[in-house]
């Protein structure tokens, strides 16, 4: 059964931008990214709100560079018809992942935007394939 939603952005928000002094890591070493995100849904308020964290961190030494938390909250203009026969909101996978998807893509810009004029300055996060990664959903009940 295919459905239609009408969803847009309704509002970003940075949570949480940390970056490590550069005295406490070697500038050569190499970085690698970890992202988890998390759906969180509001049938009251109709929105969908995914919290994305990424984690740079060093790779020999696992030391955390920098981490930033993003709230990324969509609207859903008749998200009524989420709602199956036990009144929970359930999310299609494929808009689950297209609303990850663009929350990463917009978290990652928010990065590159935090980390400009710093020792991160030209560090920008690679490409993922989002369908590849493990979804973490945390749905409401209706009230």
């Amino acid at each position: 059964m295919s459905i239609q939603l009408t969803y847009g952005i309704k509002n970003i928000i940075v949570d949480e931008y940390k970056l490590t002094s550069f005295s406490t890591f070697e500038q050569d070493d190499e970085l690698d990214f970890t992202i988890n995100n998390r759906l969180r849904t509001n049938e009251k308020d109709k929105f969908v709100r995914v919290e994305t964290n990424i984690k740079i961190i060093t790779r020999t030494n696992k030391l955390l560079v920098c981490n930033l938390v993003t709230f990324i909250d969509f609207f859903i203009e008749n998200m009524e018809i989420l709602i199956d026969e036990s009144n929970e909101i359930v999310l299609p996978d494929q808009f689950a992942f297209a609303l990850n998807s663009i929350s990463i893509s917009t978290s990652r810009g928010i990065l590159f935007s935090y980390n400009k004029g710093t020792y991160l300055d030209n560090v920008i996060m690679p490409l993922i394939d989002t369908s590849k990664t493990k979804l973490e959903k945390d749905v409401s009940q209706k009230d």
